[in-house]
């Protein structure tokens, strides 16, 4: 019980973190407004396809899974 709330803590502490310095990041980026906008939609974009290939290659796996515990009991 104890691991899980100082896990969930550890989580916690990067995510604010993480959003904290990407805030900052933005707020005393070189560029203008427009362009960093721009770059920053284009960057989650291209991590969110990453994210949607890798979660269709687990599909995938998890699709094909019962065919192959039901061809390893024998059936």
């Amino acid at each position: 019980m104890k691991n899980s709330k100082n896990l969930s803590f550890i989580i916690g502490s990067l995510v604010v973190g993480t959003l904290t310095g990407v805030a900052l990041g933005i707020l005393f980026a070189p560029r203008k407004g427009r362009k960093t906008r721009n770059r920053l939609a284009r960057r989650v974009h291209k991590i969110a396809q990453g994210i949607k290939r890798k979660m269709n290659a687990e599909e995938r796996v998890l699709i094909d899974q019962p065919e192959e515990l039901y061809d390893f009991a024998g059936g």
